[in-house]
């Protein structure tokens, strides 16, 4: 006979088969009774005393089965008088339950029953004494079990309790498992494996007013605190991918270090550590012909700000060996769209644009001045008298210009003159005429700093990236044909090999490419 209860009671769950065993029989078949073992429900949730609506009043805990173990034995003891209470704990040796769980699942045996003037009742609860009935027997029987969910206090603590008149009892109590956050084990960890053509977990909460962490909030005290990876070759596929019908797809905030951290272990074409695309469905087809950290596709690639003073919108930085940072550049610094700490190099114009004054289709576009030096220079007008003129160079020239590159200009304005300059220097510079005329002047330095900068020098600004780079699309065509000139591309735009092995950068990526294997 198997006989199924269902009750909840004073904060206690039973879900309950007796052992065919024990309850068929009037008499015990041996004199310890066997474990016998049964299906634990999969969650438990506590609940508060009393009636209450059909309701989870506190978190869902997982079920963590474990070998059927007797965990109590009262002939270890002594036996269970009736009208006395007697507290068992269910954690600890021998079975490993952890001191943290609600509830265990167990099997209770009662046998050994003697002096019984009536039918008894063992009770079972987390108070003393307790009120809820776990075994009812009459005063014939012998032997008699009952299987459920006990909500447990303290270190896993219950009570337990015949009536008067029940006679003394011995029992035993069999663990099967327990609900709980914490395994026995700290170094387990829960695992959910499934052949599922669709989601392996789907989890969904339907609140509107919930604020802050919503889905799944993860904590670790070390390493990622989600991480993800897929074996697909598809190139939509990822290894965590999330979207919003109104916010954000994917949030990260570190208090000490990275929000969002991402990485990519590919070697050759278009590599991104992250990818983001806005809604305006803009898409790229073609070659980068490199590698980066961010790529931003969208109306805005991407997109930095901070309202903080002397702080960066979006920082792009060269790491020129494994410990040291090289030059790097900003966008949205101070007053500057864009700031470079170091050079700044472009193979297009620099430009200014300022708005048409008639025409809303047209800017007005000029072109900085371009030379073989840092040149700076001062000018403005001044008046001979008496045959002579002294310009007083200005001290935000002086300041950064080298005196031996000083060069001046003296246009006459009015009339002829025979004008010359006697000498020149940081200080001022003296001019002299046969005559007595109005002139312009403009004079021009070199940057003290750069005096000695040579326009033709080694470099690695025009160096493939990897063996399969094209020609890059965004040069000009007269630039081009000096890179195929020069051997560093063929005609078709591919990388020229010959070339490649010649100057090393052949070696260099196949040592980069080793790095990245090793690191995978």
């Amino acid at each position: 006979m198997k006989r199924l209860i269902s009750a909840l009671a004073g904060g206690l769950l039973l879900t309950t088969a007796f052992a065919a065993s024990a309850a068929a029989n009037r008499s015990p078949s041996s004199t310890s009774p066997p474990i016998t073992s049964w299906q634990a429900p999969a969650y438990y949730t506590p609940g508060p005393s009393g009636r209450t609506a059909l309701t989870d009043a506190n978190a869902p805990m997982p079920y963590i089965p474990l070998v059927p173990c007797r965990q109590y034995d009262s002939r270890s003891t002594s036996a269970l008088p009736d009208n006395t209470s007697r507290t068992v704990t269910l954690s600890g040796a021998p079975c490993g339950v952890p001191t943290t769980v609600g509830a265990v699942a167990v099997n209770i045996t009662v046998f050994n029953i003697v002096g019984a003037g009536s039918n008894g009742v063992f009770k079972v609860g987390t108070s003393s004494p307790p009120t809820t009935a776990w075994i009812n027997y009459p005063s014939t029987e012998t032997q008699r079990a009952n299987a459920g969910v006990l909500t447990t206090t303290g270190p896993a603590n219950i009570v337990v309790q015949v009536n008067q008149g029940a006679g003394s009892v011995d029992f035993v109590v069999d663990v099967f498992g327990y609900y709980g956050p914490t395994p026995a084990n700290a170094s387990n960890y829960f695992s959910l494996n499934t052949n599922s053509s669709g989601y392996t977990m789907f989890l969904t909460n339907a609140s509107t007013t919930c604020g802050g962490a919503c889905g799944i909030y993860q904590f670790v005290g070390s390493g990622h605190a989600i991480y993800g990876t897929t074996n697909s070759t598809l190139a939509t596929d990822a290894s965590i991918y999330g979207t919003s019908g109104a916010a954000l797809g994917m949030y990260g905030l570190s208090t000490t270090n990275i929000g969002v951290k991402g990485q990519t272990a590919a070697t050759s074409g278009d590599l991104a550590g992250v990818t983001g695309y806005d809604g305006t469905g803009v898409t790229y087809t073609g070659s980068l012909n490199g590698t980066a950290g961010v790529y931003g596709w969208g109306r805005s690639g991407v997109a930095g700000a901070t309202s903080s003073t002397g702080s960066w919108g979006v920082i792009g930085m060269k790491l020129t060996n494994p410990s040291t940072l090289g030059p790097f550049g900003v966008l949205g610094y101070s007053t500057y769209g864009v700031f470079s700490f170091g050079n700044t190099g472009a193979t297009g114009v620099k430009s200014f644009v300022e708005p048409h004054p008639t025409d809303a289709a047209k800017v007005i576009k000029y072109v900085s001045l371009e030379g073989p030096e840092a040149g700076t220079y001062f000018r403005g007008s001044g008046q001979i008298v008496s045959g002579v003129a002294v310009i007083d160079v200005p001290d935000n020239f002086r300041w950064v210009s080298d005196e031996s590159g000083l060069t001046v200009h003296i246009t006459p304005v009015g009339g002829p003159g025979q004008v010359w300059v006697e000498s020149r220097g940081l200080d001022r510079v003296v001019v002299r005429s046969n005559r007595d005329v109005s002139f312009d002047y403009i004079v021009h330095g070199v940057r003290k700093a750069f005096k000695d900068f040579q326009p033709v020098v080694d470099g690695a600004d025009f160096v493939p990236r990897s063996p399969d780079a094209t020609i890059p699309a965004y040069l000009s065509e007269e630039a081009k044909a000096r890179l195929i000139a020069n051997g560093t591309y063929n005609l078709d735009g591919t990388v020229n090999m010959g070339t490649a092995e010649r100057m090393g950068w052949a070696q260099a990526w196949r040592e980069e490419a080793a790095a990245a294997a090793a690191h995978k």
